[in-house]
């Protein structure tokens, strides 16, 4: 896809759709969902025509890091709220938004898995990752950082996450706790 415009981009293969990020040139960036054809074949292409924005527009929108759950269902995202961003997930069968995290820090970074989402939080100061499972009122944390932890990635084996020092990210894997330790509010 040669869009100037769109970035972070998620694909979902069950709705032959790619999700992202669409900088409007004006000030907001939007979460933007594209229909594809040939998905899965070398032959793929982007269906233009169906670009739509599905979120209600704020003034000078930013919109983070869209991810799909493993089973489409939902598209995660962060989202400026005032000077905050917040996790939220939008389901994609009736429209509605659901806030995931809306602590007064930064929630960014979103990867869900089939138990919840992973993302990173400045709450108590620095950038953590936490986990928010699926039905659960509050998170869990993850790691703590002495610097900040950026873009958890849910593997298998273990969480990979990049660490932040002097120059550069240098990505780092956790391997799961178990049981994960109770949530913290």
């Amino acid at each position: 896809l040669s869009e100037s415009r769109l970035g972070e981009l998620d694909s979902c293969a069950a709705r032959s759709e790619i999700a992202g990020t669409y900088d409007d040139g004006d000030g907001s960036v939007k979460l933007a969902l594209y229909k594809l054809r040939g998905f899965g074949t070398p032959d793929v292409e982007v269906d233009r025509a169906s670009l739509r924005f599905p979120l209600p527009e704020q003034a000078f929108d930013e919109v983070r890091g869209p991810r799909y759950s493993p089973d489409c269902s939902r598209i995660y995202f962060s989202r400026r709220v005032g000077r905050d961003h917040d996790l939220f997930a939008y389901v994609l069968d009736t429209g509605a938004i659901e806030t995931i995290s809306a602590e007064p820090a930064f929630e960014l970074y979103p990867d869900p898995t089939p138990d919840g989402v992973y993302y990173v939080s400045s709450r108590d100061g620095n950038m953590n990752v936490y986990l928010r499972r699926n039905g659960a009122s509050a998170s869990v944390l993850v790691t703590e950082a002495v610097t900040g932890h950026h873009h958890p990635i849910a593997t298998p084996d273990a969480l990979v996450f990049g660490r932040m020092y002097a120059s550069a990210f240098r990505m780092h894997a956790q391997r799961y706790q178990h049981p994960l330790p109770p949530a913290v509010d």
